[in-house]
């Protein structure tokens, strides 16, 4: 029996079915026979290793939920497809349920590139709002080392010859030192002062954050207890979660600037 034969032989016997069904079924296993035959076997070979045509095409029913012994030339036709199949709405069921968790895993999909699009965009915001801060740092760690480096050389002056020195040399070195430490001290105090502001404001906002969870445990008690104050809740859950929100960005941008810092020192 060559593929041609075979086919129209499993056609005739799986003529029950719906010509959908029935031409999915047919291209599949046109194309296991394909398979087969480019592996190396037989044309007769690959249609050989399906078994007996009557128990593959019984197998085929019984997994379609189709009555074995309904034979396609007792005076039914397709129309009287769905009495033959008991499983219809089993079937139906299924195809529900398939389609509700492709949207679940579509809108799950989407949700997550949304959340991971919001938290870059998260993250290029404090990147770029802690940028002058790191600059800032960055300057009063080279001033701070640089005037660590004349300090040194002053505790160890080289030794010169007396006609090597001069007064106005001696008087700008010193005053270039006076300089360097006025900045160094200048930029430490606008640090300082920043990450005192930072550590206050995020101290108040949190205040005002704990008043909020106060406030949102006494609603939900309301809300459970009968009184329409769902609005109200979601309110004082929103302005929980902002305040605390933005009370982690302030400490985290304070926590960053020390970090930096050693770092650098570190190098």
């Amino acid at each position: 029996m060559n593929k041609k034969e075979f086919l129209e032989e499993l056609g005739k016997k799986l003529a029950v079915l719906q010509e959908d069904e029935l031409r999915d079924i047919m291209n599949e296993y046109e194309q296991h026979i394909d398979m087969r035959i480019q592996s190396g076997l037989s044309e007769e070979e690959a249609i050989a290793d399906f078994g007996s045509l009557g128990e593959l095409a019984a197998e085929i029913l019984e997994a379609y939920h189709v009555r074995t012994d309904y034979a396609p030339g007792d005076g039914t036709d397709r129309t009287d497809h769905a009495a033959a199949k008991p499983g219809g709405a089993a079937g139906a069921g299924r195809k529900v349920l398939d389609g509700c968790r492709k949207g679940i895993g579509a809108l799950w999909s989407w949700m997550k590139g949304a959340g991971l699009w919001i938290w870059g965009c998260v993250v290029w915001a404090v990147r770029q709002i802690g940028r002058p801060f790191r600059w800032c740092g960055r300057v009063l760690t080279q001033k701070r080392q640089d005037w660590r480096h004349r300090t040194k050389e002053e505790k160890n002056p080289p030794e010169r010859k007396p006609s090597e020195g001069s007064a106005g040399r001696t008087f700008l070195t010193g005053a270039g030192a006076f300089v360097g430490r006025c900045l160094g001290a200048a930029f430490w105090c606008l640090r300082a002062a920043w990450n005192i502001c930072c550590a206050g404001f995020a101290g108040l906002v949190m205040l005002f954050g704990l008043f909020c969870i106060f406030a949102l445990g006494t609603l939900t008690v309301l809300l459970i207890d009968g009184y329409p104050l769902a609005g109200v809740t979601l309110v004082c859950l929103g302005f929980t979660l902002c305040t605390f929100s933005i009370a982690g960005l302030v400490l985290t941008l304070v926590r960053r600037g020390k970090k930096e810092e050693r770092s650098e020192q570190n190098v």
